[in-house]
């Protein structure tokens, strides 16, 4: 079996002309033309920013500046780091709840987290999977606190677009990419009467440069990806000066470049096509896999960003995650916890529970091998 990739992004040539359109600044119209685009897609106010995170903290000022004596935020005990850390970020405090084993927020849990003191709900789709935002805001409502529908894993399906606003990125491993790490994003603003709060700070945002140098280290570390995540050794120390220079975490808040707008541009004709790829590959692993293996997001058909398998027993999924990569195959292993107080919700959960190649060119007989790998690795 060839080397089995994540599936990072959805690149070709149509994406690299985009990116070398952008460099060459001949990409000046791409935001509009997104946001245009985006808004064809059935969103509402769109404002593109040049990460998903950045949009969840424009909206956090935005209800800050409105309810200044709410101080907590609920987030899902297990999510990306990035929500509780723009929380953190914007001055408030972020609340773990428990989430269900589809890896969404409890919606039973929410009843005894909601108070006077909380000024939203970061209500994450996660990978994908459709959270009933609708029944969050039934919670919400009557205690004034706002909902934020977090839909940056996915495109489609009328996710972020529940919420007083909506989330959407496209940084690496999202539905569609413009790169890492500002890959950009977009905020969706769907209670009418915080838009123009949102639209006056999204103004005075400063533009975003071209990020020549994060491009081409996404085009090689995640539209190639020539090797699987664990590098031989003399790659390594080649690399990874290099991976640390062009991935240096810039968390300045800006629109998104031109770059990154044109490149998730030319992947909106494709939408279909990438998310029909996806559920027929996830419908194979979904035939292969055995106990004591399962998949706690799967659904016949459903679009998902990642590919989650989960396990009784046996080892570890960093354990795990070591053996794959020498077997020639990208995993992941799942998102940290992000507080004692979500690590305590989680338990042991994700101790046994990793990341499977999901990448548009593996066939039906790379998903069984990948399969066959993990379980005698798993033991």
């Amino acid at each position: 079996m060839r080397h089995a990739r994540i599936g990072y992004c959805h690149w070709g040539a149509d994406e690299v002309r985009a990116v070398l359109a952008g460099w060459t600044g001949r990409a000046a119209d791409a935001p509009e033309r997104l946001t245009a685009a985006i808004a064809g897609l059935g969103y509402g106010d769109v404002h593109l920013v040049n990460r998903g995170k950045t949009g969840l903290s424009l909206a956090l000022d935005v209800m800050k500046a409105q309810a200044p004596g709410r101080t907590k935020v609920l987030v899902p005990a297990y999510c990306c780091p990035a929500v509780p850390r723009a929380v953190r970020d914007a001055g408030l405090e972020p609340l773990a709840v428990r989430v269900g084993d589809d890896l969404n927020l409890d919606i039973e849990a929410l009843p005894a987290a909601v108070g006077a003191d909380v000024l939203a709900i970061v209500a994450v789709h996660m990978y994908g999977a459709p959270l009933d935002v609708d029944a969050v805001t039934a919670i919400a409502r009557p205690h004034g606190i706002r909902v934020i529908d977090d839909a940056a894993h996915v495109l489609g399906d009328d996710l972020g677009t529940r919420g007083d606003f909506g989330l959407l990125s496209f940084n690496q491993s999202k539905t569609l990419a413009g790169g890492a790490p500002n890959g950009g994003g977009a905020l969706l603003v769907n209670a009418p009467e915080l838009r123009d709060a949102t639209r006056a700070a999204w103004q005075a945002m400063p533009r975003a440069p071209l990020r020549r140098r994060q491009h081409a280290w996404f085009l090689y570390a995640y539209a190639l990806d020539p090797f699987p995540r664990r590098l031989p050794s003399y790659a390594t120390r080649l690399v990874r000066p290099v991976a640390q220079w062009c991935e240096a975490r810039d968390d300045s808040h800006s629109h998104m470049s031109e770059t990154a707008a044109a490149a998730v541009l030319s992947q909106i004709p494709k939408l279909p096509t990438i998310r029909a790829s996806r559920a027929r590959i996830m419908g194979w692993y979904a035939d292969a896999v055995a106990k004591p293996m399962w998949l706690p997001q799967y659904v016949p058909g459903a679009y998902r960003t990642r590919m989650i398998v989960a396990w009784d027993g046996g080892r570890t999924s960093r354990e795990v995650r070591s053996a794959m990569l020498d077997a020639g195959i990208s995993v992941r292993t799942p998102y940290p916890a992000w507080s004692d107080e979500a690590a305590s919700l989680l338990g042991d959960r994700f101790v046994r529970q990793i990341e499977l190649p999901c990448d548009p060119r593996l066939r039906e007989a790379d998903v069984r091998a990948i399969v066959e790998t993990l379980a005698r690795i798993i033991g």
